[in-house]
């Protein structure tokens, strides 16, 4: 008999054997009753649910009840606003909200000044969030008229005008929050608007002297004097900038951020064209850092950044060079150089320093995958292959080194096949 007809009898026999162990499974489908169904947990719990759902609703409601009265004792942006402003537009009763609030800002105005110039910035505060800039405008008005030594309530004014494009009223509103003495949580706040204020109406000795101020005001809270410095050199007033990122690198006792400081001034002094100074700070501030450091790789990148900028290669390899003679052993500095010199077709110089480095330094694995992409780059095949030699002994079994040996070989072995023919 054949494997097949024994095959069939197997799967027969299997069958006959599993129907004999379940006799419910010869019922026809037909036959059977099929149960009941029990009712579903929704059906069963309908009106639970819905009690549910009203009682998260009415909570819900309190919560937002809870922090406008929040808002009502401290009017400003921030968590309570964000929550009374969300409950209303999901519920759409925000319009509702605010004629409350208008009705309870008017009925406040005759005999209660500080309940209803709150009130009003209530008003303020939620008109502006859906953008109506206009309304909320008149009810900033009203709340700096009622509340006359509240800085915040110019403060208000003074973004709602930067809303409204009205620049010069924006400065003397914000002027006003200064002078009715803000507390020190919403000072740096004043003077930062105050500062983009001014730098949109007037760039220049105009927000210098907004954030001199500021530093008289609080001496000696290194956040602020970061700030200002940061602040300035993001709007260009490098010049001002300058001292101030110097004296954040003598005042400070963290070496990493002095390091971070020390590069800051060394690139404005690169962008105000004080080339030579910032090159002796750039060699100070690299002597202290290792070569792998982040910030010593980012110091390079912007002494070559701004030479590239004036198209000064020259003046690159000229400080490149004079680096080299003072730390010889600088093998970062030797890559870029050779770079610097292939860029201006000067091949044979950047190779002679490449050797020479390779022979101060036999181990770089960097000096020599330099040199031999500048072999590659002058079809010198064979002496990169010896160079790859080279590599092999000092990190053995490099996948990567091993991969482009191999391609190298290839391409040596086809070049010289071309040049049989």
């Amino acid at each position: 008999m054949s494997i097949r007809f024994w095959a069939c009898s197997l799967v027969l026999a299997a069958s006959v054997s599993v129907i004999a162990a379940n006799p419910e499974s010869q019922t026809p489908p037909t036959s059977r009753v099929k149960a009941p169904e029990k009712p579903t947990a929704e059906g069963a719990q309908g009106e639970p649910e819905s009690d549910e759902a009203n009682a998260e609703d009415a909570e819900a409601r309190k919560s937002a009840e809870r922090f406008l009265m929040v808002l009502e004792r401290n009017p400003r942006k921030g968590t309570a606003l964000d929550k009374v402003v969300e409950f209303h537009v999901d519920h759409e009763s925000l319009a509702d909200l605010i004629a409350r609030l208008r009705e309870k800002a008017g009925a406040a105005d005759k005999g209660k000044p500080d309940e209803a110039g709150r009130a009003w910035l209530v008003v303020g505060l939620v008109e502006a969030s859906q953008g109506d800039a206009e309304s909320a405008q008149t009810a900033f008005e009203r709340a700096e008229e009622l509340l006359p030594k509240n800085a915040v309530a110019s403060y208000l004014l003074g973004q709602n005008l930067m809303t409204l494009n009205r620049w010069p009223e924006a400065a003397v509103a914000l002027e006003r929050a200064i002078q009715r003495q803000p507390a020190p949580t919403d000072l740096l706040d004043v003077f930062q608007t105050l500062g983009r204020v001014q730098q949109r109406l007037a760039p220049g000795d105009k927000v210098v002297e907004v954030w001199t101020r500021l530093e008289k005001l609080v001496p000696n809270d290194p956040r602020v004097s970061e700030l200002i410095a940061t602040t300035l050199l993001d709007d260009g007033h490098w010049e001002a900038a300058l001292p101030r990122f110097e004296a954040l690198a003598k005042a400070t006792k963290d070496l990493y951020r002095r390091s971070e400081f020390e590069l800051e001034a060394v690139d404005l002094r690169l962008k105000l064209g004080q080339t030579e100074q910032a090159m002796t700070d750039a060699d100070r501030l690299l002597g202290g850092l290792k070569p792998d450091h982040w910030l010593f790789r980012e110091t390079r990148r912007r002494v070559e950044e701004a030479f590239l900028a004036k198209d000064d290669t020259a003046g690159l390899i000229k400080h490149y060079e004079e680096r080299l003679v003072k730390q010889p052993e600088d093998l970062d500095a030797v890559v870029r150089l050779s770079r610097a010199l292939v860029s201006s077709d000067r091949r044979k110089d950047a190779r002679t320093r490449l050797e020479s480095g390779i022979k101060l330094a036999p181990s770089s694995v960097d000096l020599r995958m330099e040199l031999i992409e500048l072999l590659q780059s002058e079809q010198q095949f064979a002496e990169a292959i010896a160079q790859y030699e080279q590599l092999d002994r000092i990190e053995p079994n490099n996948p990567d080194h091993i991969r482009d040996w191999g391609f190298l070989i290839l391409k040596q072995a086809e070049g010289g096949a071309r040049g049989s023919r």
